[in-house]
């Protein structure tokens, strides 16, 4: 789970560098749904390791960031 939540933190960072980016509308709209969704995924991994009691460090040394 750490993992995925790096990869997810990764791809946000991405999709917001983007957005800023963006000028087109079409392009703004979809990469706002994209981030949208990361953020919907982390809250999710986030209540998981809640409920199943798992540590943010369970993984790996670094996930601490991860879950912030």
């Amino acid at each position: 789970m750490a993992q995925d939540a790096f990869f997810l933190k990764a791809f946000a960072q991405a999709y917001a560098l983007a957005l800023g980016q963006t000028q087109v509308p079409e392009e703004h709209s979809t990469l706002q749904a994209l981030l949208n969704g990361v953020d919907a995924e982390l809250n999710l991994h986030k209540g998981y390791a809640k409920v199943t009691v798992l540590s943010p460090a369970a993984s790996t040394n670094n996930t601490q960031q991860v879950w912030s």
